[in-house]
């Protein structure tokens, strides 16, 4: 034993511990069979066959572990023998150490996902990865054992002789391939008790209570409070992924004070006082705080915290540019850089609006390949003029579908599926009334361009005095910025989606829609003429005859020949056009034939013209 201890490498008194606790062990098993007793199953038995059960049990159950790591062999069915792999029990092995499959539930035709559970966390496994698990806790165990045979030791040849050494079994583990042309479908075998997305004990939230784990605590969030709890507090709710782990140590924040974030946010959403500055005035002077549309965004932000997925309400926060006009929209409002500070919360799939493509395009079905299963967010920056919300309605609405090239496709279901968010500079395009409701418009203003328009950065100490998220934010500032978000968080769980007024977005969707975004005056001629009661007839049942208000519009064009022959010959699109404005913007079209149906011929209004005994369609509208 002593001269054991002269060739092991022991850096603790606690390894010294564990070490002279195993000598002891193999010391009891030679003295034990000098007095001519074996070791059989967990018993010592004598030559007499009496048993001493309480004097090897612990010792036989080490062994027995020991051996059961054991996974590597000698191929004996070579010219020279080999060290080789039981990819069969290194699966057994894995398995016992936290290893599993994720499934998306469809046992005949889903792929899987390796993944492990370990001590509460879920995290996402490759060939890297579980090369690194095994490596590193055999690396951890001391060289003897792979002298002991009842250990890790193997025989090159036979029951006898030289054994392999640690080196060599490291070796051998360290180029292994892990990938899954090695296990084929014996992973699915080996590892059989797997999860589906539904089984996967996870940390879930709900409507009314939410979960935020980070490095140091999990944040609870309920309609009343905000607390801190340690992990062992709530394991009995599901495990967390690794990814959702915040890397920040998080406390509570209980003064009022207004942080870098929370300021940012507020100046992003302001408004113009309307009223012209004098020369030499500053001009942050000129904006004043939008409280409607900064709770509008507030709730959103707090909307995309929380990972649940209401099943009959799914929405998609659009933050976008609020005052630019038709053909003249700039960006640079910040609208970016809040739905982006979203990657501190959670995993994000990023999709940029450029590179986008159309569900109905022969590119649309591996548009969200970087899905993966843990991520919790998918990002459209930057969405196109083009973009119309019925490309998102099913992803929205049903279960999320990930394909993507040369991958395994996937399914990811609708109650565990990340949410969406969009940032755009134009009016989104929405076919349906059913895609309308999908969406929660925030507009922002322009306080941030300006910023820009006078060769400021938002880092002056006029403003932010510093940039967000880079060196200089503090763990302060992390604080700051986390606790506003438990804010919106709170807000959410207590109001719901704020709406704010978005009218001015909603003409420039019309506008974008009706006029192929060149704004020529229609649709505004439209609105104000129903806003300003401008023909009192139409106020009240039957109304104004359609062709009377389209002679109307097309006098109004008479300044542009060229509109007022395409408007001039197409009655009906100018009804159609009519009917979505009244829709859009909440006005009543003919609300006495709702009960029929909700399209312009199923609200139409014939009255028998007493000269001609012809039918006459009218329009009858209220605001």
């Amino acid at each position: 034993m002593e001269q054991k201890l002269l060739h092991t490498n022991l850096t603790s008194d606690e390894e010294m511990e564990e070490y002279l606790s195993e000598q002891q062990d193999e010391m009891v098993v030679e003295e034990l069979r000098a007095e001519g007793m074996e070791i059989i199953d967990g018993e010592v038995i004598d030559g007499m066959g009496d048993t001493d059960t309480s004097s090897a049990i612990s010792i036989q159950k080490t062994i027995d572990e020991r051996k059961n790591e054991v996974f590597w062999y000698s191929d004996t069915n070579t010219q020279k023998v080999k060290l080789a792999i039981d990819n069969r029990r290194l699966l057994k092995w894995l398995r016992s150490n936290g290893h599993t499959l994720l499934r998306d539930g469809k046992p005949k035709t889903s792929g899987y996902y390796n993944i492990s559970i370990i001590d509460g966390v879920i995290d996402k496994e490759d060939e890297d990865t579980m090369r690194e698990m095994v490596h590193n806790y055999f690396e951890k165990q001391d060289s003897f054992l792979w002298d002991d045979k009842d250990a890790y030791g193997v025989y090159k040849k036979g029951k006898s002789g030289d054994m392999w050494c640690k080196m060599e079994v490291m070796s051998k583990l360290f180029n292994h391939s892990f990938n899954r042309s090695t296990y084929g479908y014996n992973v699915k075998v080996v590892l059989d008790r797997n999860y589906n997305y539904k089984t996967l004990p996870t940390l879930a939230d709900s409507s009314d209570e939410l979960y935020i784990p980070f490095r140091n605590k999990v944040v609870r969030i309920t309609k009343t409070s905000t607390k801190l709890m340690n992990y062992d507090k709530i394991s009995h709710k599901g495990s967390v992924w690794k990814s959702a782990i915040i890397p920040h140590d998080i406390s509570i924040k209980t003064d009022k004070e207004e942080g870098v974030f929370e300021k940012f946010c507020r100046l992003a959403t302001s408004k113009r006082k309307g009223v012209e500055l004098r020369k030499g005035t500053n001009w942050t002077n000129q904006y004043e705080t939008n409280e409607d549309v900064l709770k509008s965004l507030k709730t959103a932000y707090g909307y995309l915290i929380s990972n649940y997925n209401h099943p009959s309400q799914p929405v998609a926060p659009i933050f976008m540019d609020g005052e630019a006009e038709i053909g003249l929209e700039e960006g640079r409002n910040g609208k970016s850089v809040v739905m982006g500070s979203m990657n501190h919360w959670k995993e994000v799939a990023y999709q940029s609006g450029k590179a986008y493509q159309s569900a109905k395009s022969s590119g649309g079905r591996f548009q969200y390949s970087n899905v993966d299963i843990d991520t919790r967010f998918v990002w459209i920056n930057d969405a196109p003029e083009w973009f119309d919300m019925e490309d998102l309605y099913d992803r929205l609405s049903d279960d999320f579908e990930v394909s993507g090239k040369y991958k395994n496709k996937f399914v990811i279901p609708r109650d565990k599926k990340p949410k969406i968010g969009i940032t755009t500079n134009f009016p989104v395009r929405v076919k349906g009334g059913s895609a309308r409701h999908r969406m929660h418009i925030t507009p922002f203003g322009n306080y941030w361009l300006t910023c820009k328009e006078n060769n400021e950065e938002s880092s002056d100490k006029k403003h932010l005095g510093k940039l967000m998220f880079e060196d200089d934010f503090t763990k302060a500032d992390w604080n700051d910025f986390y606790n506003y978000g438990f804010e919106c968080a709170r807000l959410y769980l207590n109001e719901g989606l704020h709406k704010c007024d978005t009218s001015g977005i909603k003409l420039k969707g019309l506008i974008s829609k009706w006029e192929d975004g060149k704004d020529d005056g229609i649709v505004r001629w439209l609105v104000d003429v129903i806003e300003e009661e401008r023909y009192p007839e139409m106020i009240n049942y039957p109304g104004i005859p359609r062709t009377r208000l389209h002679t109307e519009l097309c006098k109004y064009l008479t300044g542009t020949p060229a509109l007022k022959m395409a408007w001039g010959v197409d009655e009906k699109k100018f009804n159609k056009m009519l009917f979505d404005i009244c829709k859009v913007l909440g006005y009543k079209y003919n609300e006495q034939k709702s009960h029929i149906g909700n399209t312009p011929n199923d609200r139409r209004i014939l009255q028998k013209d007493k000269n001609t005994g012809k039918n006459i369609e009218y329009i009858c509208i209220n605001k």
